[in-house]
């Protein structure tokens, strides 16, 4: 009989483990396929064909975890753009903006200062 702990691991969704990762830090946000599916134990295609089969993909996963890190980081911090985009492994912070307008509709800095207190 296997362990339960085991047992819990092998019915959480794939998508779900690289989320629980990359919010951990297990798995790095510039994390490459190979690596992700090394920390997961199970190869590149596996982790893609079961990703697919959940309906999403590691880039999708790895972009919104960025989102939502970018999102806390901007409403709690004065950290600029810039810096933000490369502690999400980002090469820069007009790259954090185009993913950032693509999904929000709004920029990091329209974004911020939607938390910042008017008088």
């Amino acid at each position: 009989m296997k362990a339960p702990e085991f047992q819990l691991r092998c019915n959480i969704e794939i998508a779900e483990r690289v989320r629980r990762g990359l919010d951990n830090g297990s798995i790095a946000l510039n994390a490459t396929q190979d690596q992700v599916s090394s920390v997961l134990i199970m190869s590149t295609r596996t982790l893609n064909r079961r990703l697919h089969s959940e309906g999403t993909s590691l880039k999708t996963i790895i972009t919104q975890a960025r989102l939502e890190k970018s999102r806390a980081l901007l409403a709690t911090t004065t950290l600029s753009v810039e810096v933000i985009a490369k502690m999400l492994g980002l090469s820069g912070g007009r790259t954090l903006a185009q993913i950032f307008i693509r999904k929000t509709g709004e920029s990091p800095s329209q974004y911020r200062n939607s938390f910042t207190v008017q008088y």
